[in-house]
């Protein structure tokens, strides 16, 4: 394990998500002021419903809570939108004909609201910069993600990784904190 202190980190106190389907609300509550935090919290299935989200949150949804809650962000992504592409994926075929109207709808009203969004490709390098002002919410493919337990094998372990050998799309929310060379 390195033991080498970060580059760069910021302090945040974490919150586990509750659910299968909450990794991005989890994500929004680690960045939000303590205030903001706990009224989400003490009020989850109200937020929830009136964002219209329910077990199905798609990064704009996140946009709209930071909005909410007046946080300051951009929004850059390679796609303005729903992808099309999401339609072969697994995860995505039960909730795209559900969602659809209300992501497009989202997209449609963010610039009017205020909303900083750009359509683009993020380099590294740019996000690296990025982070220096403050923790960034990414959208990453669950199962590209690689246990950090794998060093001590198990069975447990195996299976779960198993999942790197597959092609297949799977969103996965996570906070970065900051950086270690």
């Amino acid at each position: 394990m390195d033991t080498e202190k970060p580059d760069l980190l910021h302090a945040l106190e974490h919150y586990q998500q509750r659910y299968n389907w909450d990794c991005g609300l989890s994500c929004v509550l680690m960045v939000l002021p303590i205030k903001s935090r706990n009224y989400i919290i003490n009020n989850f299935k109200q937020v929830v419903e009136e964002e219209g989200f329910g077990e199905s949150t798609w990064t704009i949804d996140l946009c709209f809570l930071l909005h909410r809650f007046q946080t300051k962000f951009s929004y850059l992504t390679v796609t303005i939108g729903i992808d099309p592409g999401y339609i072969r994926e697994n995860f995505y075929d039960k909730v795209l004909s559900k969602d659809s109207h209300r992501v497009n709808q989202r997209f449609s009203d963010a610039e009017s609201l205020g909303m900083h969004l750009e359509k683009k490709s993020v380099p590294v390098k740019e996000i690296m910069e990025r982070l220096k002002a403050g923790p960034i919410i990414v959208l990453v493919n669950a199962n590209q993600l690689i246990c950090v337990t794998c060093s001590d094998f198990s069975y447990t372990c195996y299976t779960s990784c198993l999942r790197l050998c597959t092609n297949s799309y799977q969103g996965h929310y996570i906070v970065l904190i900051g950086t270690n060379r």
